[in-house]
């Protein structure tokens, strides 16, 4: 089992401006309602490294979303962040006690989960494999794609002679 970026230890998940209005009871639904796919991809923007062009992933993450008018229920999906601060214990002990059959690919300029939760995996997992990727953000799989496979199949794949 790969993880990659995310907010694994709810303590050190640092929430973006956008989720923060997302959550709030009577600004969430509003917001929702206003989304459109300008203000999406912007609020994703600062997600991604400098380096990476995020337009047509940001716009094909919008399509998604947006399809049947899903961004109105935004308010509703960001509740996951509760979910994981409330089962904070039982979550993080499970991550924790799963064994040596997971990994970690960790864009380290991540501004949400990036370096200093990398710290924290490498600080309570030290047998875990962790690959940090310095030029990487929040998002490993579309930013470096060849990296991630190449660590996805080498834990698969015997090595070749």
């Amino acid at each position: 089992m790969h993880l990659l970026n995310g907010g694994l230890y709810p303590d050190l998940h640092r929430r973006q401006p956008t989720q923060e209005l997302l959550l709030d009871p009577e600004q969430g639904p509003r917001i929702g309602e206003l989304l459109d796919e300008q203000l999406f991809c912007g609020g994703l923007q600062p997600t991604f490294a400098e380096s990476y062009d995020a337009a047509a992933d940001s716009s094909t993450m919008w399509r998604a979303m947006a399809r049947d008018g899903g961004q109105r229920i935004s308010h509703l999906l960001a509740r996951y962040m509760i979910d994981r601060e409330r089962h904070e214990a039982r979550w993080v002990a499970a991550l924790e006690g799963a064994g040596p059959a997971r990994a970690f690919i960790w864009g380290m300029l991540d501004p949400i989960s990036g370096a200093h939760m990398a710290e924290r995996i490498a600080e309570r997992l030290p047998d875990a494999p962790l690959l940090t990727l310095a030029d990487v953000a929040h998002w490993p799989q579309l930013e470096a794609p060849k990296r991630v496979a190449e660590a996805l199949l080498a834990d698969v794949l015997p090595p070749q002679d």
